[in-house]
């Protein structure tokens, strides 16, 4: 751990302000921006990522890709969070196969999430 503290400074559009809330800041500028702590700093072991997390995810990735669930700018939105480095780093020390079904079960996880929150199983999970 460092004896500096540091942060980190985003800048992302403003959300649009919803009308049935008088209480809420009036939001006028074209940015809004926040401040998050370095929470890394303060993490108590190090940091790793899996040997096999390129190979085990180009593969999860091409698994996932064959039964053809997201299409366009949600394959895109979908394939930018980069599920396989979120398991290869929450399995570090995993084996190559272990990390490959953990993969595909992040893929398949995330995928269902998106399906019953805005897809076709959201009014009916039969």
């Amino acid at each position: 751990m460092s004896s500096t503290t540091s942060s980190t400074v985003f800048s992302v559009p403003p959300s649009p302000t919803p009308s049935c809330s008088s209480s809420l800041p009036d939001v006028s500028d074209d940015q809004v921006t926040f401040l998050l702590p370095d929470i890394i700093d303060y993490c108590p072991f190090e940091l790793k990522v899996n040997p096999h997390y390129k190979a085990a995810s180009a593969e999860s990735d091409a698994w996932f890709d064959s039964f053809d669930i997201h299409k366009g700018a949600k394959y895109t939105e979908f394939h930018r969070a980069k599920f396989g480095l979120l398991t290869a780093m929450s399995y570090p020390e995993a084996s190559y196969t272990h990390l490959r079904n953990c993969c595909d079960f992040m893929s398949w996880l995330f995928a269902f999430d998106d399906l019953t929150d805005d897809g076709g199983l959201r009014e009916n999970i039969e």
